[in-house]
């Protein structure tokens, strides 16, 4: 009697699941040329970062003048509020007390960021990578010595023999 063959479920990776699987990867595909993946750009309501920090120095600014006309008899409007000026003043006070943050914040924002220099390149012109090379190199050498040592000719390209020779030779082949 021939046992017979045990009943699997079908799990998650079953041909049921194959459908699902497609519609779901039909997503990944890159978007069509001259195509833009969000046509119809920013949603309305959200807003960036510039608008944000203009919002909250504004509110800065009416939580200043609340608090002044509160404490001084003298009355002072949000238009002669400059929150901003405070900010910077600030800044550039704890540039001149040595605050190095402050220091680079300032420089940033005068000069603009320092550029770095990233060099594109091989070996030619690198010494750690042509050290790194010559290392390599004289590896490969002890290497197809060794191989020599043992009777097997070099897989080397430039010895003018093949890889497979090499294997079968190893093998005790031809």
């Amino acid at each position: 009697m021939k046992a017979k063959a045990p009943k699997t479920k079908k799990g998650k990776n079953s041909d049921n699941n194959s459908e699902s699987r497609k519609k779901s990867n039909a997503n990944l595909t890159p978007f069509k040329p001259g195509k833009s993946g969000n046509p119809a750009g920013r949603p309305k309501g959200i807003l960036d970062v510039r608008t944000r920090v203009t919002m909250a120095v504004d509110l800065l600014a009416e939580q200043y003048v609340a608090q002044h006309n509160k404490k001084h008899k003298a009355k002072i409007t949000i238009d002669e509020v400059d929150i901003m000026g405070d900010i910077f003043a600030q800044l550039v006070n704890k540039a001149r007390n040595g605050d190095q943050k402050a220091i680079d914040s300032l420089l940033d924002r005068v000069y603009g960021k320092a550029t770095q220099p990233v060099e594109v390149g091989g070996i030619v012109g690198n010494p750690l990578a042509e050290a790194q090379r010559k290392a390599a190199m004289a590896e490969v050498e002890a290497w197809e010595s060794q191989w020599e040592n043992l009777g097997v000719k070099s897989g080397n390209k430039k010895h003018g023999s093949d890889t497979s020779d090499k294997r079968t030779k190893a093998k005790g082949g031809k």
